[in-house]
């Protein structure tokens, strides 16, 4: 099976033609923040996970992370 940002690049064509038809990154983050159609994630009843739940992962490889290794 393929890490998702593999799949997600072969799907994916990028272009420079026209760069105003794309949000800059803090437009991007700012937007995801205010859309109230995430709003729920701030309910106490989504906040399932912590610290303790299973084990960290290097997000590029996959593979579990040793304790105290950071990717």
């Amino acid at each position: 099976m393929k890490p998702f940002y593999e799949l997600a690049s072969e799907h994916t064509q990028w272009t420079d033609e026209d760069p105003e038809e794309f949000l800059e990154l803090g437009e991007w983050e700012r937007a995801v923040a205010t859309n109230p159609s995430f709003a729920f994630l701030s309910d106490p009843e989504e906040d399932i996970y912590t610290l303790e739940d299973g084990k960290p992962v290097d997000p590029l490889s996959e593979r579990p992370l040793s304790d105290g290794e950071l990717c």
